[in-house]
């Protein structure tokens, strides 16, 4: 298996990342893409939510979430205003 892999690298095939089968699984069931990429957190329960009002908005912000986020990241991107 690993002749196989090294071999499809040397030709320069690409070869599916963790990144491409969580968005194959996220065209699938959108909330459990998401479950792989950021655990039970905030994100899932609002993909849960957003596929369940319909299946595009929760298939959108999974992939966005999949494509944009990295996993792990739980930092606050918030901007204060100060007068």
């Amino acid at each position: 298996m690993t002749d196989l892999l090294t071999q499809l690298a040397r030709d320069g095939r690409r070869i599916l990342t963790q990144r491409d089968v969580k968005i194959i699984v996220s065209v699938f069931a959108p909330p459990l893409g998401v479950l792989l990429h950021v655990g039970l957190k905030f994100h899932f329960w609002l993909n849960l939510v957003f596929t369940l009002l319909g299946y595009l908005p929760g298939l959108i912000h999974a992939v966005w979430l999949i494509n944009v986020r990295k996993r792990g990241d739980n930092s606050k991107n918030v901007t204060t205003l100060r007068s």
